[in-house]
């Protein structure tokens, strides 16, 4: 669309994932363009020019010096008793337990609900420094990757010994080798380094066996006598330096004399972080007049500068690899941040000891297997964080996390972003001196150490909250209850706060004003699906909203049908990366969308529901298939930048203009700017999701260690938002474990309008934190789709009890209606009669305990304070002056053309009362977007004479553009509307989002091509794009970009030429025909394949149901995560294209089988090929349509097909 189709000879080719595209520019001549293989050949040739030949290299790879003396390793002799060493270093019970089951099942365990324990500087059990910090995940930009479905794409390779030099032809005989995983096994014996093997680890004994004594330093991470920390930690440093700069290439980082001899300990991501930093920042400098050969000449016999090292300097980070051998890797969480900390491999070996100690004595056979269990789910583990910062290698994850409640100086040494510390307050040197010392008590305990516990939360609250429920206490026992356990066993940072009080405040609690827009209270019951929830609870979720006046918000498993319309105010709709049972219908059933980006206590996850959890009803509610696993992607694949967001804003506001629209994202360091970017992408509320908020079902890791507290994010967006402006433009929400009316002002004054809850709601209605909702066996019929005593005798669930739809609605009443009383009692007090009044003013708030282990000053500065503390720099321009400034012309705005021609077919067929109507224009460009979107919006409002009010009481959402003419609308037929034909001729390019939630009876047609996110959502009618005529009259391109049916449930596309990346991805049901040709026998030896094929990865990603028919080269990564539905595609043998070559495009994560056509398969392709052939004659190309017929006289050995296999997913668990 950039560069206009009718200028154009040849058809546009976009760059699939990952693919380059180089330029060579000779000054007055020509341009010369690389294409992949030329680029790949280029970069050998450099490569090979550098260090002078592929034998050199090769070499130094394999390079091991005979003659030099192994370096042996020195481990001191353990204690005898694991308890001991475990309480040592910081293990608690929950540790011991996650690796009993990976030891046992080799994956990541599945909880669910949230975490309910305590941060850990308001912990009282042991805490290690890595339990000060939570893992960031990506948010919007560069969003996470599906590691199970797309585990091609990750590494954990990494490289141990000196990095190559950066001066050209200097590569000497120092040893540099790799590993496919960074996870070392300690004892060798042939057993075990076949199990390392396998596994692409190592084994210590083999690692040092290539190295001598002198090239590797074991430093013990102790403190030595009369040492305390911060001297330990400057004189390893300073021993790491030395070491390296004497020959060392590899520190070996080793705890193994912690606690004898009089030696204390140091925490493993201390060390890590200070010498990691401490090589980086050293250099010795290097004399390049003594190279050995001469300096790289390029083509024109100059110097080559761009094999040229930037300075004459060797940093000494890449002449040593860190090794870490510590005890107090505890978990997945600790072994990550050991590699962002700088560990280029580690033994963790307690992690192994544990896996293979029972209660019973283990076989050798049960032991290796358990070591390779554990290998695995660690591997796994670690693609699977990386995954989630939308990061493919291991080697590329840094510091990508941040802490709670450690004081300045500490954090300064762990070189990351620090919450809740100052010099006065947060884990002080002295803290962990003094912590040392009780360490060392209990490694020398006499009998078992005792290992810490989490406190939880939820299991001292819930029985109280089920009797607010059934109104057997009243709303003030159970607040008083909440906050007397909040004070004794305080877990995040709301509850060490408390109000400031007016000292007599004569506001009568009873006259404050709750309301925000057009509800009653600023609560809502947060997202949770049909199918991770029961029928019963789901309905009564929705049904308490409304009687409240409050919201509630789906879940992202599409509408009940008879729920759709029925509370436009009250009921939000949640579209997630599954899309599931998203139409225009289902966006037009409310007034409220929310867009997940992320979820609180999984974020940078998607989900799965298991087969056996679809029933007929789910399956009817996601417009699926019964009994077929349903899986989410890890992220919206139409959005990838704050302008994707700001695009799809845009494109649901066209669909439903009436709609306000909430952005749901997980709180992460950096949260501020990223809610600005929200808020000028015109989202109307920003939704953040606090880390300890709950799910259905998430790893055990997630849950815990992922994200930062709802608090924290609540504060940073209202300061940037404030900063920018753009404050009052926008409705801030939040959750994560709000539990109670004091939470819930609490969240308020830190600067929350509206406070949203998941867990407590079940609760209400009868949850009793039993943590077994991924099971799909709740005993109280909430998260399971059971329905009868009958159907869980059946499956062996002992006292089931369903729940009773009034009953549960009643309750949920009830704890909503005593949470708003005591939200009226606590405002009142604070001298306010509006509950808005107090957003931000956290001045009302001060900090009454653990002022030692955490400092909450600074979050307690209003924003108003706090920018203008920051003294910004003040620009004023001369009233006189302003209005002399040039602003440039006016433009149509973006979607300008989708209104017009929305109201044009509108009131053409409603003063006309026509049966077909049709809209044509001619080259239309790529400023014209998601064209025929508003129009579906208008005809399905119509259709379901859905005439309600715009927004929520005044705010947000516009009325419809379109004027019914006078006296009309008692006359019209509102179950019919006419057949619409929309035609964009004369190579035409529309932009983004072309035919988006297209329905009947609307039918598209392009000449010429599209961008991104054509007919995403479609459920019915027709999108057509077929080529275009150039200058020459040459019919080309007719193409289309990214994300092409993206969840469509209906009706038909037709792409007469090729299709970028994620075409068909999460297709429920639509039928795609994709008719681009192989124009050249294809040559994958020249590979990335997607560079010469017609779609360019990942088609038919996440599909379920509907047909797919590709005539062309499907592209590589096809097919992962599909589940049900059928792709057809058409052999070519004479042009490369077999089986084999179908074999090499699928996905690893594919669970597929490529088969013949059968008899049964007929019907199918006469259908697609017949409609393509159809369209192919309106548009006057009858040979093409000839020839597209003709397929079908040899279908047998023409086409082949690609089904799924089975249920794919573990049916144990549903991680949704």
């Amino acid at each position: 669309g950039v560069y206009h189709l009718d200028t154009m000879n040849v058809d546009p080719i976009p760059l699939s994932p990952g693919e380059k595209m180089r330029l060579r520019i000779h000054r007055g001549r020509n341009v010369e363009v690389f294409d992949y293989p030329a680029i790949q050949q280029r970069m050998l040739n450099l490569s090979i020019r550098r260090f002078g030949s592929l034998e050199t290299m090769s070499r130094r790879l394999n390079y091991q010096d005979e003659n030099q003396n192994r370096f042996i390793l020195d481990l001191k002799p353990a204690s005898p008793n694991l308890d001991n060493r475990l309480s040592a270093f910081g293990w608690g019970r929950e540790d011991r337990e996650w690796v009993s089951e990976l030891a046992k099942n080799g994956i990541d365990p599945i909880s669910s609900l949230g975490f309910d324990g305590p941060l850990a500087p308001l912990s009282s059990e042991r805490q290690n420094i890595a339990d000060y910090f939570k893992e960031a995940v990506a948010v919007v930009t560069n969003p996470a990757i599906d590691r199970e479905r797309e585990v091609e794409h990750f590494s954990t390779q990494i490289v141990l010994g000196s990095r190559p030099p950066l001066m050209p032809n200097e590569l000497g005989n120092d040893i540099t080798f790799t590993l496919d995983a960074p996870l070392l096994l300690e004892h060798s014996s042939d057993a075990i380094e076949k199990i390392a093997t396998d596994s692409g680890c190592g084994t210590l004994n083999q690692l040092f066996a290539k190295f001598s004594q002198s090239q590797i330093a074991q430093i013990q991470t102790v403190t030595q006598p009369n040492e305390n920390t911060e001297q330990a930690l400057e004189r390893i440093a300073q021993e790491s330096i030395e070491s390296v700069k004497q020959g060392a290439r590899i520190v070996l980082l080793d705890d193994s004399s912690a606690f004898q001899n009089e030696n204390g300990w140091l925490d493993p991501m201390l060390v890590l972080s200070v010498v990691d930093l401490a090589l980086r920042r050293t250099f010795i400098e290097v004399n390049t007049s003594e190279s050995p050969t001469p300096l790289s000449l390029n083509i024109d016999g100059k110097i080559d500068l761009g094999l040229m090292a930037s300075h004459h300097s060797i940093n000494l980070r890449r002449q040593a690899s860190i090794v870490l051998r510590s005890g107090a890797i505890r978990n997945l969480h600790d072994l990550i941040m050991s590699i962002g900390m700088g560990a280029d491999a580690v033994s963790p070996y307690l992690i192994f000891e544990s896996a293979t100690k029972d209660k019973v004595e283990l076989t050798n056979e049960e032991i290796n297997q358990r070591l390779k269990h554990v290998l695995k789910a660690l591997r796994s583990g670690i693609e699977k964080c990386t995954s989630t910062m939308g990061i493919h290698e291991s080697r590329g994850y840094g510091r990508l996390f941040a802490s709670i409640g450690l004081s300045s100086q500490v954090a300064s040494a762990l070189g990351t972003v620090n919450y809740g510390g100052s010099t006065q307050g947060g884990l002080q040197w002295q803290d962990i001196d003094a912590d040392v010392e009780a360490r060392a008590k209990s490694y020398h305990s006499v009998g078992r150490g005792e290992l810490s516990r989490v406190n939880h939360f939820y299991p001292k609250i819930w029985k109280v909250a089920g009797k607010l429920g059934k109104a057997e206490s009243g709303w003030r026992e159970y607040e008083a209850h909440t906050q007397s356990t909040a004070k004794s066993n305080p877990v995040t940072i709301r509850h060490i706060l408390d109000f400031r009080y007016q000292n007599e405040s004569n506001i009568d609690s009873q006259k404050v004003d709750t309301s925000i827009t057009s509800h009653q209270l600023p609560f809502l019951i947060a997202s949770m699906s049909f199918g991770s929830q029961g029928e019963v609870a789901y309905r009564a979720y929705a049904e308490a909203a409304f009687r409240l006046n409050m919201l509630s918000v789906n879940g992202e498993g599409g509408e009940i049908p008879d729920l759709l319309g029925r509370y436009p105010f009250n009921r939000g709709i949640q579209i997630a990366s599954g899309r599931f049972g998203i139409t225009a219908e289902t966006i037009n059933a409310t007034n409220l969308i929310e867009i997940k980006v992320g979820q609180g206590a999984k974020p940078g996850e998607g989900g799965h529901l298991p087969a056996r959890k679809v029933t007929q009803k789910v399956a009817d509610a996601r417009h699926a298939q019964k009994g077929v696993d349903l899986i989410s992607p890890s992220n919206n694949h139409d959005i990838y930048s704050i302008e994707d967001l700001a695009q799809f804003i845009e494109e649901l506001k066209t669909i439903n203009p009436k709609a306000r629209v909430a952005v749901k994202v997980p709180v992460v360091p950096g949260i501020g700017i990223i809610a600005v970017g929200i808020a000028k992408a015109e989202a109307d509320i920003i939704y953040l999701t606090g880390f300890d908020g709950g799910t259905g079902a998430a790893r055990s890791h997630s849950l815990r260690y992922v994200g930062l507290p709802a608090e924290i994010g609540i504060v940073e967006a209202h300061r940037a938002l404030s900063e920018a402006g753009l404050r009052a433009k926008v409705e801030i929400w939040a959750d994560g474990g709000v539990r109670s009316a004091q939470d819930t002002v609490k969240l308020m004054c830190l600067g929350a309008n509206r406070i949203g809850f998941a867990t407590l709601p079940m609760v209400a209605i009868g949850c009793t934190i039993c943590r077994d909702c991924q099971s799909g066996a709740c005993h109280v019929g909430i998260t399971t789709q059971l329905e009868t005593k009958d159907e869980a005798t059946h499956l062996g669930i002992k006292h089931f009890v369903p729940r009773d739809f009034e009953s549960a609605t009643q309750s949920l009443v009830n704890v909503f209606t005593g949470l708003g009383e005591g939200v009226k009692e606590i405002v009142a007090k604070l001298g306010f009669d509006n509950v808005q009044d107090i957003v931000g003013r956290s001045d009302l708030l001060v900090q009454t305990a653990h002022c030692e282990k955490i400092d909450l000053n600074e979050m307690l500065i209003p924003a108003d304070e706090y920018l203008l503390a920051k003294q910004p720099v003040k620009i004023s321009v001369p009233v006189n002056e302003t209005v002399s400034i040039d602003r440039g012309p006016l433009h149509r705005p973006r979607n300008h053309l989708t209104t017009v021609i929305s109201n044009l077919v509108m009131e053409s067929f409603t003063t006309y009362q026509q049966d077909v109507v049709l809209f044509e224009d001619d080259k239309v460009t790529p400023v014209d977007r998601a064209l025929g979107t508003h129009l579906t919006g208008a005809l399905t409002r119509f259709k379901k004479n859905w005439d309600w009010s715009p927004g929520h009481g005044g705010m947000g959402g516009e009325r419809e553009t379109w004027r019914l003419p006078i006296n009309k609308k008692e006359e019209m037929d509102t179950d019919s509307v006419p057949h619409t034909r929309l035609h964009f001729t004369s190579s035409s390019v529309p932009g983004n989002g072309l035919g988006a939630y297209n329905t009947d009876p609307v039918h598209i047609l392009v000449e010429g091509g599209a961008q991104d996110g054509v007919a995403k959502g479609i459920s019915g009618g027709r999108v057509v794009i077929m080529k275009g005529y150039n200058h020459d009259g040459k019919l080309i391109d007719g193409s289309v970009g990214k994300s092409l049916a993206y969840g469509g449930i209906g009706g038909t596309v037709i792409v007469q030429g090729n299709a970028d990346s994620r075409a068909c991805i999460r297709l429920s049901g639509a039928d795609v025909i994709i008719g681009g040709e192989i124009t050249k026998p294809l040559n994958d030896s020249l590979g990335f394949i997607g560079a010469r094929a017609n779609i360019k990865g990942f088609l038919c990603e996440y599909m379920t149901s509907g047909r797919v028919l590709v005539l062309g080269d499907p592209g590589p990564w096809m097919c992962a995560g599909m589940t049900g539905g059928v792709l057809y595609l058409r052999l070519q043998p004479h042009l490369n294209f077999d089986q084999s070559a179908i074999q090499r495009r699928l996905a690893k994560g594919a669970k597929v089988s490529v088969q013949e056509v059968n008899e049964n398969d007929l019907k199918n392709l006469k259908d697609l090929l017949t409609v393509y052939a159809e369209e192919l004659k309106h548009n006057h190309q009858n040979e093409e349509a000839h020839k597209v017929n003709n397929l079908l006289v040899d279908w047998k050995n023409t086409f082949v097909k690609v089904i799924p296999l089975g249920q794919q997913e573990d049916q144990r668990f549903s991680t949704e």
